[in-house]
C-alpha cells in the first residue's frame, strides 16, 4: 500500500503512460488513414497481346474495389478487387491486351461508393501482321507516348537497319506510322523495333518474296511512271511513253516466262527492259532544259534509275535460282553416278551372257 507521500508521483506516472499510449495509438490510426492509395502497372508500354499486371498500396482490409480501364473516355474492361485482412488483393489483378486496340489507356481505382482513389496510364503498341513480302508496308500504331513526343521505328536484320520511320504523337500520346520494306530485302526473319518515350517494343516478322511478286510490283511502278509522263505537255511525250510501254511489255513477258520455268529467257526480257529504260534516260537528259524543265527531267530520270536497279536485282535473283537448280541437278547426278556405273557393269555382264545365248539362237535359226 502506497503511503500518501508516494501516491501522488505514482498516479502521475500512470497517467503519463496512459496518455502516451493513447497518443501513440491515435498516431498509428491516423497514419493508416492518411496512407495514400496507389495503383500502378508493371510497365508503361506493352506489346499488343501482353498481359498487364497491376499492384496496389494503401488498400483497406476486407474491402471491395473496382479497377476501370478506358480509352478516350470509353470503358473497355473492369476488374473487381477484394482484399484480405491485410489489405492485399486476394487474387492477382491482371488484364490481357489481346482483344484491345493499340492506343493509350487510363486505369482508375474506385471504392464501392464510386470515389476515385488512384489512377494511371499505359500504352499498347501493335503492328498490322507478322508475315510480309518486299514492297509492303509495316503499319505500326499505339499509345503511351508523351504528348507531342517523337516515336521512332526501325526495320532491322540483326544489327543492320534497313528502313526507319518517325512521327510525333498526338495529345493523347497515340501515334501511327509505317515502314516500307525495301524491294531487295532477302527472305528471312527481321525485327521491328519501336521506341515510345524510352520504352522499346520489339516485334519479330517474317519476310518472304517471290520473283513473280517483285515483277508484279515493278509493273505497278511502271504504271505510275507512265501516268506521270503522259501528263507532261511536251512534244516528246509520245516517244518517251513508247519507250516505257515497250520496257513494261518486256517485264510482263519475263513474268509469263518465269511462270513457265524459262528463267534464262525471262532474264533476257529483263535485260531488254533495262536497255529500253537506259534509252529513256538518255532521251530525257537530251531534252533537259529544252522540252523538259530541269525539275521534271530530274524526277523522270530518278524514277527510271530506280526501275533499272529493281530490274538488275531481279536479274541477279534469277541468276542465283538458275545456279541453285543447276547445282541441285549436278549433285543429284553425282550421287547416283557410282550406282549407275555399277548397274551398267551389271547390265553389261548380262548383255554379254544374253549376247552369247542370242548368237546360239540365231545360228540355230540360220541352220533351220
Amino acid at each position: 500500500m502506497l503511503n500518501r507521500r508516494n501516491e501522488k508521483p505514482a498516479m502521475c506516472i500512470i497517467f503519463a503512460v496512459l496518455m502516451f499510449s493513447s497518443l501513440l495509438l491515435a498516431s498509428v490510426v491516423q497514419a493508416q488513414e492518411e496512407q495514400p492509395v496507389t495503383v500502378t502497372s508493371d510497365k508503361e508500354v506493352y506489346k499488343h497481346g501482353d498481359t498487364v499486371a497491376f499492384t496496389f498500396s494503401g488498400l483497406g482490409p476486407n474491402q471491395t474495389y473496382q479497377l476501370e480501364i478506358s480509352r478516350k473516355g470509353i470503358a473497355v474492361h473492369t476488374v473487381e478487387i477484394i482484399t484480405n485482412s491485410d489489405g492485399n488483393p486476394t487474387e492477382d489483378v491482371v488484364w490481357s491486351t489481346g482483344d484491345a486496340e493499340p492506343g493509350t489507356y487510363n486505369y482508375v481505382l474506385k471504392n464501392n461508393s464510386g470515389e476515385e482513389l488512384g489512377r494511371g496510364t499505359l500504352g499498347i503498341v501493335g503492328i498490322n501482321k507478322e508475315r510480309f513480302s518486299a514492297d509492303e508496308e509495316i503499319l505500326i500504331s499505339g499509345g503511351g507516348a508523351v504528348a507531342g513526343e517523337e516515336v521512332t521505328a526501325e526495320l532491322r536484320n540483326d544489327s543492320t537497319v534497313l528502313a526507319t520511320a518517325s512521327v510525333s504523337s498526338d495529345s493523347d500520346g497515340e501515334f501511327s506510322l509505317s515502314i516500307k520494306i525495301p524491294y531487295d530485302a532477302a527472305n528471312g526473319t527481321y525485327a521491328v523495333v519501336v521506341n515510345v518515350s524510352g520504352n522499346v517494343i520489339t516485334f519479330s516478322i517474317e519476310i518472304e518474296t517471290t520473283s513473280s511478286q517483285l515483277l508484279e510490283n515493278t509493273e505497278l511502278i511502271f504504271d505510275d511512271l507512265l501516268g506521270n509522263v503522259s501528263g507532261i505537255n511536251a512534244s516528246i511525250v509520245d516517244s518517251l511513253v513508247a519507250k516505257l510501254r515497250n520496257a513494261k511489255m518486256k517485264v510482263e513477258s519475263a513474268e509469263e516466262l518465269l511462270a513457265e520455268g524459262k528463267m534464262h529467257v525471262a532474264r533476257n526480257m529483263l535485260r531488254a527492259a533495262r536497255n529500253m529504260l537506259t534509252a529513256f534516260i538518255h532521251e530525257v537528259r537530251a531534252q533537259r532544259g529544252k522540252h523538259l524543265d530541269e525539275a521534271t527531267a530530274d524526277s523522270l530520270i530518278s524514277a527510271a534509275q530506280g526501275l533499272i536497279m529493281r530490274i538488275e536485282y531481279l536479274m541477279t535473283q534469277l541468276d542465283n535460282q538458275n545456279v541453285n537448280e543447276t547445282t541441285s541437278i549436278l549433285n543429284k547426278n553425282g550421287n547416283g553416278g557410282d550406282r549407275d556405273k555399277g548397274e551398267n557393269r551389271g547390265d553389261k555382264g548380262k548383255d554379254n551372257e544374253n549376247h552369247g545365248k542370242s548368237d546360239n539362237g540365231n545360228h540355230k535359226g540360220k541352220k533351220k
